[in-house]
């Protein structure tokens, strides 16, 4: 008969083995990925990725990394090389050098070399169960700047990659000026992840604020005495975020809003000054400013 503190621990096993050990470097599978710059009459660029063959260098073996820019999988062209070993770590070769892309081991209190100076350090490492996935994957979360810094909106997802894009990893945390994301990832022909819009390979022109009038009212800030109040009028918020950046261009806030209509956040989370929001749902991406005194 099993006691309790070994069913306990029985349990606490099945827990962690359920949420790691996915590998990522893997054929068959297919990641779609898009960016799109901040200013009004910016195009989507989307693209998709997979591995596919391999390739040794210097006695190291590495997986091919294709890329396409048609969105119905036409003209793949050789975009890299990149390699997973047995700790969870990823890296991408690139000018006869291995660079680190991912490092899934990663839990919290660990730091991992930021590419423009420092580090980046872990700040909650948590699983994620997803609609299209059976069972749990774990999530690494960072935060920049010190022990008070913010943490970034774009976290890692074992198995997946980064929410910013396959191949946005270390480098990629703390980037500003344009929105990567990661829409979609399939594996043997079946999606098992998308997020942010309707298709997995958005295309056309981007409508931000200062493109159309009714657009500025879409997204409004009210001031309460110790709230904020972000309305959404005539604006689709089932699937939405917004990312609140300070003057300096350093995101501050994220906030999921899933269908409301009016998200409350409290004053107390900011500093007075100036700050940008930036909202994205399926189809749209709007700006705007507000002041907190």
């Amino acid at each position: 008969m099993i006691n309790a503190k070994t069913f306990l621990i029985l349990i606490q096993v099945i827990l962690v083995s359920s949420v790691s050990g996915q590998t990522l470097v893997k054929e068959n599978r297919l990641w779609s990925n898009t960016l799109i710059g901040t200013e009004s009459g910016s195009q989507y660029q989307s693209w998709w990725i997979r591995f596919n063959g391999d390739s040794v260098v210097s006695d190291t073996t590495y997986s091919i990394i294709y890329r396409s820019d048609s969105e119905s999988h036409e003209n793949w062209y050789k975009y890299g090389l990149i390699r997973e070993d047995s700790s969870n770590k990823v890296f991408l070769r690139k000018n006869n050098y291995d660079y680190l892309l991912y490092d899934f081991n990663l839990e919290v209190g660990d730091s991992i070399r930021w590419p423009y100076g420092g580090y980046c350090h872990v700040a909650i490492v948590d699983s994620i169960t997803l609609d299209f996935w059976e069972n749990p994957l774990k999530r690494i979360h960072f935060y920049l700047y010190g022990s008070s810094g913010y943490i970034w909106p774009y976290p890692w997802i074992e198995g997946i990659g980064s929410t910013q894009g396959i191949l946005s990893g270390v480098e990629y945390i703390g980037i500003v000026g344009g929105a990567y994301a990661l829409v979609c990832y399939s594996e043997n022909e079946v999606l098992k992840y998308h997020e942010y819009f309707n298709t997995c390979f958005p295309q056309g022109f981007l409508e931000s604020i200062e493109s159309n009038i009714d657009e500025l009212s879409s997204v409004n800030v009210r001031y309460g005495p110790d709230i904020l109040l972000f309305e959404f009028e005539n604006i689709d918020t089932q699937n939405a975020k917004i990312w609140i950046y300070n003057i300096s261009g350093k995101i501050v806030g994220s906030y999921d809003i899933r269908g409301v209509r009016i998200l409350e956040i409290s004053k107390s989370d900011f500093d007075s000054g100036l700050y940008i929001f930036r909202f994205m749902n399926n189809n749209k991406l709007i700006e705007g400013k507000f002041i907190i005194n």
